[in-house]
């Protein structure tokens, strides 16, 4: 007596009409904006507990000896170059009583836009260490004016260096714009990565 035929083996149901495997559109809007808001949290926590710095500025200006000789900002340009030299730094290190290498660190000696101005800038973790040797510095800049001056010109601190009130802020416009972007970025990535291996799934189960 000849065999039944046997019954077809059921297919793989198909998905229904419309609804293709991936992730739901509302993920990929979801990942991102997740990643974006853990990267400002995590921004924002390490601004508020990591150690307070603060940034005291003293201004110096490069003069002519002879008012009616044009300023120079190429001779500021040398004082910039002097003011970051080896000698400064040792000599203001020795005044303060601490090493060259902390003072380089903490420093930033920059000629102010187009003016004849140096802006000597210190940083550290507290607002008075931070006046202070950015005046000590600014004196010990005038002192090598007088010992070897430039022929015409003069140095002139114009603005002392004060305690600022307020730390310095680290998490500013730009990096929130970069944290987002950054979480974005990366919440779209992980958007990615889940949508591929629900098409993998989908595919074996096909198969």
């Amino acid at each position: 007596m000849p065999e039944p035929p046997a019954a077809p083996s059921a297919a793989a149901p198909d998905p229904p009409p419309g609804r293709r495997p991936g992730l739901r559109p509302i993920w990929w809007v979801v990942l991102p904006f997740l990643g974006a808001l853990l990267c400002v949290a995590g921004l924002v926590a390490y601004d508020r507990y990591s150690t307070p710095t603060y940034t005291a500025e003293t201004l110096v200006a490069v003069l002519p000896d002879d008012p009616g000789t044009d300023v120079s900002l190429q001779v500021t340009a040398i004082w910039v170059e002097i003011g970051n030299s080896d000698a400064i730094l040792l000599a203001t290190a020795e005044a303060l009583g601490v090493p060259a290498r902390t003072v380089e660190d903490r420093l930033t000696l920059v000629q102010t836009g187009d003016a004849p101005l140096l802006s000597v800038k210190v940083t550290t973790t507290d607002a008075e260490r931070s006046a202070e040797w950015s005046n000590q510095l600014a004196e010990q800049l005038l002192a090598e004016s007088s010992e070897n001056p430039v022929p015409g010109y003069d140095l002139q601190q114009v603005a002392e260096a004060l305690p600022p009130d307020r730390r310095d802020v680290t998490a500013g416009a730009l990096y929130f714009a970069t944290a987002v972007v950054i979480g974005l970025l990366l919440g779209a990535g992980v958007a990615e990565l889940l949508s591929r291996r629900s098409h993998a799934r989908a595919a074996r189960r096909a198969g």
